[in-house]
């Protein structure tokens, strides 16, 4: 990966996901081989929070603050690591302190592996650490030192966005965003279950979907998860000739999440529930990096793309919300909050008309699976 100036590039992008999967580090760094000439750059890398309890039986919705800075922490370094080896210049930053966000969980933190087991070179006291690049304040500064054109790609929850959008000097020249998120803002994502990355942090998903002055494209997980676009597993990457340690980390990843899959299995048989086998790999993250890249005119054909009606969005947003009633959790968001963010119908908000926003209706997915690949070679 070549060494760039950033700040010479006309336009930018920065990368914004959170830590545990291995499809954190995979979009990172095809987002560092995709937008890498003199035109567009990747400027920096955001690593969000996660919500961690260890607690026996933790409650969703809850969440221990001091560990999850602490895996936070974690994740940034194992991200930083990941470029500093490459040699690469793209600085990465910790997001938001965790502890000032909603950020919560959508599923039980049971179902996920130990986070320190994620760390798999080390990097939580090693390379890593010492190449993180700063904290959030760090990044924005950055950012508000940027010419031109801000892209944005987000991958995990949407808590950074609304802190950019607050930014007058970042506000002014944000661009496109690309999100891989379960897209909430359809009756099909709500009756799926796919809006992982929405509910983790609702508010901030509303206030971006409101307020975002540029144009947003969703990738939903059932377009991620389509059986054509993914792998049969970490092996047919390496095949593929993606960079070793991105293959390493799926394939580490792949090994742990098994084993917690198999777990799970012996709990639903004692149950009594139907078995699930376990699902084949995919990227969602680098898929908002391409639908991101097709957007700006740099790629084509990959996806077809559908205009999203913001007062049907709007609505589906809030039934999305009240599913959380019947697991024992407040709604977090109601009519009373949308007219406060200042939705008044008709597609508009307070402000004006809601820019545009796109779905991923369908994709190529063989032209998807090529271009992946490409994305993640050294």
């Amino acid at each position: 990966m070549s060494e760039r100036n950033i700040k010479n590039s006309q336009e930018h992008v920065v990368v914004c996901v959170d830590g545990p999967d291995a499809d954190n580090q995979a979009a990172a760094w095809g987002a560092a081989n995709a937008f890498n000439s003199k035109e567009i750059n990747l400027a920096a890398v955001i690593v969000s929070g996660t919500a961690v309890n260890n607690e026996p039986n933790a409650a969703l919705g809850s969440r221990d603050d001091q560990l999850s800075k602490r895996v936070q922490e974690m994740h940034t370094a194992r991200m930083a690591g990941l470029f500093k080896r490459a040699g690469s210049k793209v600085p990465v930053f910790i997001g938001q302190s965790v502890d000032r966000t909603d950020i919560t969980t959508p599923i039980p933190h049971s179902a996920h592996v130990s986070h320190d087991d994620y760390d798999i070179f080390g990097d939580n006291t090693g390379a890593g650490r010492k190449a993180i690049a700063g904290n959030f304040a760090h990044a924005l500064s950055l950012m508000r030192s940027l010419e031109g054109k801000v892209h944005l790609v987000c991958g995990g929850p949407f808590t950074e966005i609304p802190f950019f959008m607050e930014d007058e000097r970042i506000a002014s020249k944000l661009g496109n965003l690309a999100v891989q998120a379960g897209v909430e803002l359809s009756e099909r994502a709500i009756y799926s279950k796919i809006a992982f990355n929405h509910e983790v942090d609702e508010r901030a998903s509303l206030d971006t979907f409101l307020h975002y002055p540029g144009d947003m494209f969703y990738v939903p997980s059932d377009i991620t998860r389509a059986p054509a676009a993914t792998f049969k597993g970490a092996e047919e990457l390496i095949r593929g000739g993606v960079h070793s340690e991105i293959g390493e980390i799926f394939v580490r990843h792949r090994a742990r999440a098994e084993e917690r899959h198999k777990e799970e299995q012996i709990r639903r048989e004692r149950e009594g529930k139907p078995f699930r086998p376990y699902p084949a790999l995919s990227i969602h993250d680098l898929q908002a990096v391409m639908a991101l890249q097709q957007s700006l005119g740099r790629e084509k054909d990959i996806f077809t793309f559908e205009p999203i009606d913001a007062a049907r969005a709007i609505t589906n947003v809030m039934r999305a919300s009240k599913l959380h009633e019947a697991n024992g959790q407040r709604a977090v968001i109601t009519p009373r909050l949308v007219k406060t963010m200042g939705y008044i119908g008709a597609n508009q908000t307070a402000s004006g008309p809601i820019p545009p926003r796109y779905v991923v209706a369908s994709q190529n997915t063989q032209l998807y699976k090529r271009k992946a690949l490409q994305l993640l070679r050294r």
